[in-house]
């Protein structure tokens, strides 16, 4: 009676549920270092706007009106902030709060709306986020010159 046992392909086996979890690991954090890169992208993209509306000088260098940036001149000085740094408009949104006069204080609030996949989906199963998609957002504030 031969008693020794045949563990050949075990290895190979033991890789296969191994590579199995760290694909799963893998598809399930990726999505949170997406959310992450775009949250920086969203900080940026505000604080370039606001350093904008609030340093631009009236002269016809900066904007057709050759005035102080309108809310539109700095909404789109932060698109191309965030389209700059590698981002898309899709679900981008810019509010600005401009200043009336020098000394007033200019705000940009900036958000992005990212889906996080198969990660999103499990957790609105779970019923830990309320859907699949989380909103990322920044404020940045300046005085006008």
């Amino acid at each position: 009676m031969n008693l020794r046992r045949d563990d050949s392909g075990v290895a190979a086996l033991e890789f296969a549920l191994l590579l199995t979890v760290l694909f799963g690991v893998l598809a399930l954090t990726y999505p949170l270092g997406q959310a992450f890169i775009e949250k920086m992208r969203v900080g940026r993209a505000a604080g370039t706007a606001a350093r904008f509306a609030s340093a631009a000088p009236d002269s016809p260098a900066y904007g057709a009106s050759g005035r102080r940036p309108t809310t539109a001149d700095v909404q789109n000085a932060a698109d191309q902030a965030y389209v700059g740094d590698g981002g898309s408009l899709s679900g981008f949104t810019v509010d600005v709060s401009p200043g009336t006069r020098p000394g007033d204080l200019v705000q940009v609030h900036t958000q992005k709306v990212v889906d996080l996949g198969p990660l999103g989906s499990f957790l609105e199963v779970i019923k830990v986020i309320p859907s699949h998609t989380i909103t990322v957002s920044a404020t940045a504030s300046d005085r006008e010159e």
